[in-house]
């Protein structure tokens, strides 16, 4: 859903500013405004999608039922604690220093 949200966030971003011109009352408006992403809630997405991807295919893996996972579990595990810290560093993001 993340991944299909921010395919589509060109399209997302013009309904929102042309929001003016839709043939909507003014409450529905207001809601428009209160449901607009802001750029801060579009890194967070992108962030998401990122972290998130590296899970899914540790989960893919280590839950075949057509092969043996338990030897490819500590393999799986320690890249994706490699590939996950080196996804993201709480010291280059704005967004973890508060």
């Amino acid at each position: 859903m993340l991944n299909t949200l921010n395919i589509h966030r060109s399209i997302i971003n013009k309904l929102f500013q042309n929001k003016i011109n839709l043939d909507i009352t003014k409450k529905q408006q207001q809601r428009l405004n209160v449901l607009e992403l802001t750029s801060d809630y579009w890194y967070i997405i992108e962030l998401l999608i990122k972290i998130l991807k590296l899970f899914y295919r540790a989960t893919k893996a280590i839950s075949g039922s057509d092969y043996p996972t338990i030897g490819i579990k500590l393999f799986i595990f320690r890249h994706l604690e490699k590939d996950f810290l080196s996804s993201i560093s709480p010291t280059d993001d704005p967004l973890f220093n508060n």
